[in-house]
């Protein structure tokens, strides 16, 4: 698989590299690792909060029934 990087970003993963001493295949590889569980976090969190927001909604709506609003 090849994978166009733009020079900032090579600049960047060249820096890296140079102050943790590993190579930039390994800095690359941890920053994708880290990244994608950050995302599957971040998309639980989103689940999460979509459940609270349907929560509230029933409640609410519950709450002007019950209250002829």
């Amino acid at each position: 698989m090849e994978i166009e990087i733009s020079k900032d970003i090579l600049n960047n993963i060249e820096k890296a590299s140079k102050e943790l001493g590993i190579s930039k295949k390994e800095v690359i590889a941890r920053a994708l690792c880290l990244y994608l569980k950050n995302l599957k976090e971040y998309v639980k969190l989103q689940e999460e909060i979509e459940a609270w927001e349907d929560v509230g909604i029933e409640d609410s709506d519950a709450f002007f029934k019950k209250h002829n609003l």
